[in-house]
């Protein structure tokens, strides 16, 4: 990010000009998948991606404030892009640009952080390495509230708890079991840590609970309705063993994390072991099957100072209405 400072007399009233930190940077991503199966071999979904964002910031009187905005220009040859915060929607190989995300802001060490955006909740975040996947189709998984407009407030220090607040300012078009009204929790409780979400339209939960003991930690990722009878969870344990990360997962219902959200495969039990840039991972179905459902081999990597690859070989699921053999996703970022 390149940062500029400029100086700007909007605080009058404090006798002094204030100057504002605007911070200039983007990427640009190339993303491809390749498919095995035998009627549809080849190269799939490729994905051309420029992203610039634009920040300022400042403070004063004991106040952080400012705004920023992130504009997206793109191609996708083959479907959607699978990013899910650009909600994005373009015929094969039409160049389009978006205003993928925009926010106002202002934050106090008593007040935490107030934004007017245009996507505010899901705090709870199910990406990386712990993800539980539940469906989106069905109550569950706490996601963003509804509309183009929102405010959302966060990291309110109440002692006990930390606590957030989304809500929708764009009912437009929105239905009864739309979200609109999310609330967030999270408390530290010295070697466990939980955070939890409710929303209040779909009258659902999610959250994930960790305990870490030294090198190792244990982790309970879940997601419910208000009376916990359609109830889901995960869990994970990892720690180091002579240099190699080791995870291993556990799903009853096989909630283990999908590529992008598919998950036509679900495996109740997923081994991971990292090192460096290179990662394994071996999923197994219980019941009669019994068997190894997924695997993968993945490296994922700074390579140069602003250039990252990430390339995925594998049974991968990356697309649930194909039977392939082999899958393979590659992705090269140059970040600004």
């Amino acid at each position: 990010m390149k940062k500029l400072l400029v100086a700007t007399s909007a605080l009058v009233a404090a006798g002094s000009a204030v100057a504002l930190d605007v911070t200039l940077g983007g990427k640009i991503e190339f993303q491809t998948d390749y498919y095995g199966d035998s009627d549809t071999d080849g190269l799939e979904n490729l994905v051309t991606d420029i992203d610039l964002t634009v920040g300022a910031s400042g403070e004063s009187m004991g106040w952080t404030y400012g705004a920023e905005g992130k504009l997206s220009v793109f191609t996708v040859d083959g479907k959607v892009g699978k990013d899910a915060d650009k909600n994005r929607t373009v015929k094969d190989n039409e160049l389009a640009i978006q205003l993928a995300s925009a926010k106002i802001y202002a934050g106090s060490d008593w007040l935490g952080t107030v934004e007017v955006a245009t996507s505010c909740g899901n705090f709870v975040n199910f990406d990386g390495d712990y993800t539980v996947w539940i469906d989106q189709n069905e109550k569950g998984r706490v996601g963003s509230v509804y509309g183009d407009a929102c405010f959302e407030l966060n990291d309110l220090d109440l002692g006990i708890a930390t606590v957030g607040l989304a809500l929708t300012l764009d009912e437009t078009g929105s239905t009864s079991t739309d979200t609109k009204q999310v609330i967030y929790g999270a408390f530290d409780l010295g070697i466990v840590d939980v955070e939890a979400e409710y929303d209040f339209d779909q009258k659902a939960m999610d959250g994930i609970a960790g305990l870490t003991l030294g090198r190792a930690g244990l982790e309970l990722a879940f997601v419910s309705d208000e009376d916990f009878d359609d109830f889901e969870y995960s869990i994970a344990a990892d720690t180091d063993l002579g240099g190699y990360g080791v995870r291993v997962q556990y799903a009853p219902e096989g909630a283990l994390d999908g590529e992008d959200g598919a998950d036509a495969s679900p495996a109740d039990v997923n081994l991971e072991l990292t090192r460096g840039c290179f990662a394994a991972d071996l999923g197994w179905t219980s019941g009669d099957a019994n068997e190894i459902d997924k695997w993968s081999l993945r490296y994922d990597c700074d390579v140069l100072e602003g250039l990252s690859i990430d390339v995925k070989v594998g049974d991968l699921n990356l697309d649930t209405t194909k039977v392939d053999d082999l899958e393979a996703q590659f992705e090269a970022i140059v970040s600004f």
